[in-house]
């Protein structure tokens, strides 16, 4: 029971000083990226997708081109989100594609 304590407490700190290193250099964690999708949406952000994606529906419109807008916009988004809170944008850009690879 202690190994496996040890063991949990052993990550949390691994996690913790890798966190804490990547902030220092300006670079999002999985979880800040996350957060700052969900600022977004919840800013507003999912409203503003909405009627920018209602206005694309046309029969002469590619419904995937208008998908792939609003997952850009979404991405431009939260980097600005995460640039506000102090994080580099080549970073950031940097995680995201790292994260899209995944």
């Amino acid at each position: 029971m202690d190994h496996m304590k040890s063991e949990k407490t052993r990550q949390a700190e691994y996690a913790a000083k890798n966190r804490h290193k990547a902030k220092s250099i300006g670079r999002p964690d999985a979880r800040a990226v996350a957060e700052a999708y969900m600022t977004v949406i919840e800013g507003g952000g999912l409203e503003q997708l909405m009627n920018i994606y209602i206005s694309k529906i046309a029969p002469d419109v590619d419904a995937d081109a208008g998908s792939r807008q609003i997952k850009k916009m979404v991405r431009n988004l939260a980097r600005v989100v995460l640039f506000e809170r102090g994080y580099h944008d080549e970073q950031v850009r940097d995680k995201m594609k790292s994260m899209q690879a995944e």
